[in-house]
C-alpha cells in the first residue's frame, strides 16, 4: 500500500494540533508565566526578606519594587524564589529552566515506554489521540492557576510536555513509513495517490528530496499553525488587558486557549489518520509485555549502535546541536524579559517573527537549497549549524536593544525551521526498516536528554551569577563542538548501508 496525499495530510494534522503548544506555550508563554509567578513570590537577593514586587490595586497588578537605598538597580533586580520551605533559594529566571529540565526528564521515560507499545501493537493511532487529549486538557487547566500556585503551574507544564513528547515520537515514527511506502516512480509529491504504484529503488539524492519534502510539509503545517496562534494571541493581549489589567491573567487565558486548540483537533485526527498496523502479531502480548519488549528492543538497538557508527555519530552530533538550539529560545525570551525589560506584547512579537521565519526556512531549505541548488542533506545540515551559531555569538558581543532582538529572532527562526526539516529527514532514511518507533525513541531520547542538560546548566549559571548574557557562551560552545562531529565522523551514504545490513 503506497503513501497517498491523504496519508501525508492526516499525518501533518498531528503537527497542526500540537506544534502551537511547543512553540507558543512552551517556547514563549510558559517561561514568562513561571518567571513572573516566581518573581511575585520571590524576595530580593540583598536581604532575602523583601518581596520583589509590590501588590498594587487590581487595576495596576504587581508593581516591581524600586531599588532599596544604597543598592544598584542590577542588585535590586536579582530576585530569588524560596523553595523547599525556604531552605533553598533560586533565581526566578532559573525556575522556568529547572521546570523545563525536569519535565524533559519525565518526558523521556514516557517516550521510551510508549514506543514499546507502538512498535508491538496496533495502538499507534490511539496513543496519539490519548497523548493529545491529555496534553490539551492539562494545558487548558492553566486558567485556574492562582498567583501563589507556582508549583501547580510547573506540574501542569510537566504533564503537558510529557504528552507532547509522546505525540512527537509517534509522529516521527510515521514519517519513515510514509517515505518507505512512497511511490518513487513518481517525481513530484503532488502526484502521490495510486495504490498500484510500484516501489522502485532510489538513491540518496532522490530519497533525500522526498524525505525532506514530506518532513517539510509536517514542519510547515505545524509552524503555520503556531504562527497563526501566535498572531491571534498577540492581537488578543490588548483585548484581554482591557478586561483584566493583570497581564499574568491574560497569559493564562492564552495558554488555556492553545490547550483547547490542541484538544479539539484530536477529533479530525481521529477521523482522518489511517492507523499503520504492524504485521508481526505482537499485539497479542499483554500491555506489560509490550512495554518490556519495547525496552528490550531499545536496549538491543542501543547496544547495536556500536555497529551503526554513522547513526551513533549523527545522534551524538544531534545531541549537542539540540542542546544548544532548544535552550536558545527560552534563554532569549528570559533575556528579553529580565535584561532588556521588553513588555509582554513585544515578547509575543518575538514569537511571531520566529515562526514566520521558521516557516520560510522549512520551505526554502527542502525546495531551494536541497531541491533546486542540489545541496545534499549533510551539507545543508552543516550550513544550518553555522547559521544558528551566529545567534549566541551576537548575544555575547552586542545584543542590547529590542530591534536587535527582533532581527535575531528572524535569523534564529530561519535556522530552526531548516534544522527541524533536515535533521528529521536525514534520520528517517538512515534507520533500519521495521524499527521506526524504537529508533525514533533513541532519536527522541537523544533530543530530550540534551534538553535536560542544557536548561539545567544554564539555570545553574544564572543562579550563580544572576546574569543571562553569560549563558550565550555555553550555547555557542555547543554548536562549535557539533561541527567536527557531523563533518568528520558522519557519512550519509555509509549510514544507509549500515541500516540495510542491520539485523
Amino acid at each position: 500500500m503506497s503513501t497517498s496525499r491523504s496519508d501525508i495530510t492526516a499525518w501533518a494534522l498531528i503537527a497542526l494540533a500540537a506544534e502551537p503548544y511547543v512553540v507558543s506555550v512552551l517556547g514563549t508563554y510558559t517561561p514568562i508565566l513561571l518567571e513572573q509567578l516566581a518573581r511575585e513570590n520571590g524576595v530580593l537577593a540583598s536581604d532575602r526578606l523583601t518581596p520583589c514586587v509590590i501588590k498594587g490595586p487590581p487595576e495596576d497588578g504587581p508593581i516591581p519594587r524600586p531599588p532599596p537605598p544604597g543598592l544598584s538597580t542590577s542588585s535590586a533586580d536579582s530576585c530569588l524564589l524560596p523553595i523547599l520551605g525556604g531552605r533553598v533559594y533560586i533565581d526566578t529566571s532559573s525556575y522556568a529552566l529547572y521546570t523545563f529540565s525536569f519535565s524533559v526528564l519525565l518526558q523521556t521515560i514516557c517516550v521510551l515506554t510508549i514506543s514499546g507499545i507502538a512498535d508491538n501493537s496496533q495502538l499507534k493511532k490511539r496513543l496519539i489521540l490519548l497523548s493529545g487529549t491529555i496534553g490539551g486538557a492539562f494545558t487548558m487547566m492553566f486558567c485556574v492557576i492562582g498567583s501563589h500556585n507556582y508549583y501547580a503551574a510547573s506540574l501542569l507544564a510537566v504533564v503537558a510536555n510529557c504528552a507532547f513528547g509522546s505525540v512527537n515520537v509517534l509522529m516521527n515514527s510515521y514519517l519513515t513509513l510514509l517515505i518507505n511506502n512512497y511511490p518513487f516512480r513518481r517525481t513530484a509529491i503532488d502526484d502521490v495517490g495510486d495504490e498500484n504504484d510500484q516501489l522502485l529503488p532510489i538513491g540518496n539524492t532522490e530519497l533525500g528530496k522526498v524525505g525532506s519534502k514530506i518532513s517539510g510539509i509536517g514542519t510547515t503545517t505545524g509552524y503555520s499553525a503556531a504562527l497563526a496562534i501566535q498572531i491571534i494571541s498577540l492581537l488578543s493581549l490588548p483585548i484581554l488587558k482591557d478586561i483584566n489589567n493583570d497581564m499574568i491573567w491574560c497569559v493564562k487565558i492564552i495558554i488555556s486557549s492553545i490547550g483547547f486548540w490542541w484538544l479539539i483537533w484530536q477529533i479530525p485526527i481521529g477521523i482522518c489518520l489511517r492507523n499503520i498496523v504492524n504485521e508481526n502479531g505482537m499485539d497479542r502480548l499483554p500491555l506489560k509485555g509490550m512495554v518490556l519488549k519495547g525496552y528490550k528492543d531499545l536496549g538491543h538497538a542501543m547496544a547495536s549502535i556500536k555497529n551503526l557508527k554513522d547513526i551513533y555519530f549523527f545522534l551524538l552530533g544531534w545531541f549537542v546541536i539540540s542542546d544548544s538550539i532548544t535552550t536558545i529560545n527560552s534563554t532569549a525570551i528570559l533575556f528579553a524579559k529580565t535584561t532588556l525589560h521588553m513588555p509582554m506584547v513585544s515578547l509575543a512579537k518575538i514569537g511571531v517573527l520566529v515562526m514566520m521565519s521558521a516557516i520560510s526556512g522549512s520551505i526554502i531549505i527542502p525546495n531551494v537549497i536541497i531541491g533546486w541548488l542540489q545541496f545534499d542533506l549533510q551539507h545543508a545540515l552543516i550550513g544550518l549549524i553555522l547559521w544558528c551559531l551566529c545567534v549566541p555569538l551576537y548575544g555575547i558581543v552586542a545584543l542590547s536593544t529590542r530591534t536587535e532582538m527582533y532581527a535575531l529572532a528572524i535569523w534564529y527562526g530561519l535556522g530552526l525551521g531548516g534544522l527541524s526539516t533536515v535533521s528529521r529527514s536525514i534520520y528517517s532514511i538512515i534507520i533500519p526498516k521495521g524499527k521506526e518507533s524504537v529508533f525514533f525513541s533513541i532519536f527522541s531520547l537523544t533530543d530530550k536528554t540534551s534538553s535536560i542538560v542544557g536548561p539545567l546548566v544554564i539555570g545553574l549559571i544564572i543562579n550563580l551569577f544572576h546574569e543571562l548574557r553569560g549563558a550565550f557562551w555555553v550555547l555557542a560552545a555547543l554548536l562549535i563542538i557539533s561541527i567536527p562531529i557531523v563533518t568528520q565522523k558522519f557519512d550519509l551514504s555509509r549510514a544507509r548501508k549500515e541500516a540495510e545490513d542491520f539485523d
